[in-house]
C-alpha cells in the first residue's frame, strides 16, 4: 500500500471537511487478521453540557443495531495512486428505534446513520485490506443497543453530532461511551433518564 497513512489523512482531512470533521492518523496493530488504522478526528462540534447536545441533536433515539454494511467510498483525488485517487470507506449503519426521545423518528423505524470508516479498498492486490476506524467512533456491531443524538448526514443519512453524541447501552442499561469529558460524566451518571 503506497503511503496509506499520508492518503488516508490528506483524503479524509479533504473530504470529512464537509461533514465539519478535521482527521489526523495513526496506524495502530489490531490482534485480528486485518490490521486497523486509527484516524484521530476534531470534530466542528463538541458539546459543552449535555443541555447543548440535547438542543443540537434533531434526533435523539434508543437504537438496536440492525446491520451494518459498506458505504461508497469517499473519493479525492491523489497523484502518486494506481488509479489516481484515494478512497475513504464509509459504512451504513441501519438501526432500529426503540425509543424516541426527540424528533420525528418514532418505535419501529429503521434509521440509516453515516459511519466514517470499514475495509479500505486502496491496497495493492495481494495486501491485507486494513480497516479504518475513526477515533472515538468505533464500528457498530449487529445486536448492539445505542442512544445517538443525530443530525442529518450525507446522502439522506444521519449522522452523530460528535463522539459525545453516542453511547452503548448494556444489557443492564448503562451508557458507556468511547470518549470522555463533561458531557459524557453528565450523560453516564444520569443514564437514559437525562434524555426524556
Amino acid at each position: 500500500m503506497k503511503n496509506l497513512k499520508a492518503t488516508l489523512l490528506i483524503g479524509a482531512a479533504v473530504s470529512l471537511a464537509a461533514l465539519g470533521v478535521v482527521v489526523g492518523a495513526q496506524a495502530k496493530s489490531a490482534p485480528a487478521e486485518r490490521p486497523t488504522v486509527t484516524v484521530n478526528a476534531v470534530w466542528d462540534y463538541h458539546p459543552a453540557t449535555l443541555a447543548a447536545a440535547r438542543a443540537k441533536a434533531e434526533q435523539v433515539v434508543q437504537v438496536t443495531v440492525v446491520s451494518v454494511a459498506a458505504g461508497p467510498d469517499i473519493v479525492t483525488p491523489a497523484k502518486g495512486e494506481p488509479d489516481g485517487v484515494d478512497r475513504i470507506p464509509t459504512q451504513r449503519v441501519t438501526v432500529s428505534v426503540l425509543r424516541a426521545f426527540k424528533g420525528s423518528a418514532k418505535v419501529g423505524d429503521q434509521l440509516t446513520v453515516f459511519q466514517t470508516g470499514g475495509v479500505v479498498s486502496t491496497a495493492v492486490p495481494g495486501d491485507t485490506h486494513p480497516r479504518m476506524v475513526v477515533d472515538g467512533d468505533p464500528f457498530y456491531a449487529a445486536g448492539e443497543q445505542h442512544l445517538l443524538l443525530l443530525v442529518p448526514g450525507p446522502q439522506g443519512t444521519l449522522r452523530i453530532i460528535s463522539p459525545e453524541g453516542r453511547y452503548r447501552i448494556d444489557a443492564a442499561g448503562k451508557l458507556s461511551s468511547a470518549v470522555s469529558g463533561p458531557v459524557v460524566a453528565e450523560a453516564t451518571a444520569k443514564g437514559l433518564a437525562a434524555f426524556g
